[in-house]
């Protein structure tokens, strides 16, 4: 099969060559892009980070959507970087599990969303993410795909039948990493001071496939680029829940939202805030 990155077409395949491209053009055309995104996206970025942070004044407003908008164009465009990052990992000793059962991790679009993946996989570890089908942009599914390839991450599309292909991915003592901070169905939960609903699929596939369930995020700290894991329930935990399955997808998933609010509110200027979570016009 031809790599993705032979599919890509006009500006995808011009994008491409700009991820591929020495370091200067990269951070020239991410200062571009990410300007022209918040002067088009600034009363609606604006409006996002005062509803969920009503404290806040004008200039700490202005500053999150600012940053999180050069922050999330600079990840972007250089992922095909993640090999070449400098990783620390902080909780690494919470991982035996992982290696001996397989292992759940949620995640949540914050700072380079792949990093933790490949950080987990330089432990050793099996690893599998996951990317959208791209029924109403193949362009941007080939372009994500050929990003993976590249950085040597394996990954399944999103399908009928993807949770069965992930529980057969966990059943052979594999990682799956989950982002759970998309909007999807799933059940109904407060999240940042929003009625809101969060998709159960980590919570799910942790049930099925009786493994771990993990919160993992990383921040870029001065010179390195710092993963944090967090257990949210153990395979005994798991394996033990005596209550019905919804019982434990809400049980579980709460705990889930809960991790993603507090680093959410610790580090807003890092969240993904040009995708709009709670449909906030």
């Amino acid at each position: 099969m031809a790599p993705s990155s032979e599919k890509l077409t006009g500006g995808y395949k011009l994008l491409w060559r700009v991820l591929n491209a020495p370091k200067p053009i990269r951070s020239g055309f991410s200062r571009s892009i990410s300007s022209l995104l918040y002067l088009a996206q600034k009363k609606r970025l604006h409006k996002r980070v005062q509803t969920i942070f009503p404290q806040y004044d004008a200039s700490q407003v202005k500053a999150v959507a600012k940053d999180s908008t050069r922050f999330a164009c600079d990840e972007i465009i250089n992922m095909l970087q993640i090999p070449a990052e400098n990783y620390r990992v902080v909780g690494a000793e919470l991982l035996p599990e992982a290696g001996t059962q397989g292992a759940v991790f949620a995640s949540v679009h914050i700072g380079q969303t792949e990093a933790p993946t490949y950080a987990i996989q330089q432990l050793g570890h099996e690893v599998c993410t996951i990317i959208g089908a791209g029924d109403d942009n193949p362009q941007l599914h080939h372009l994500g795909a050929a990003m993976l390839e590249q950085t040597g991450l394996p990954y399944l599309t999103k399908n009928k039948g993807i949770l069965f292909d992930l529980i057969a991915k966990l059943h052979k003592k594999h990682c799956v990493f989950i982002h759970s901070d998309l909007r999807d169905k799933g059940p109904e939960v407060e999240f940042l001071g929003q009625k809101t609903t969060v998709p159960k699929t980590a919570a799910s596939l942790a049930v099925l496939a009786k493994v771990p369930l993990y919160f993992i995020y990383g921040i870029r700290e001065q010179d390195e680029l710092v993963v944090y894991i967090d257990k949210l329930a153990d395979v005994d935990e798991v394996q033990g829940l005596q209550m019905p399955r919804e019982e434990a997808l809400s049980l579980l998933t709460q705990r889930l939202v809960e991790s993603m609010e507090q680093v959410i509110r610790r580090y807003p200027q890092y969240w993904l805030w040009l995708y709009n979570r709670f449909r906030i016009k």
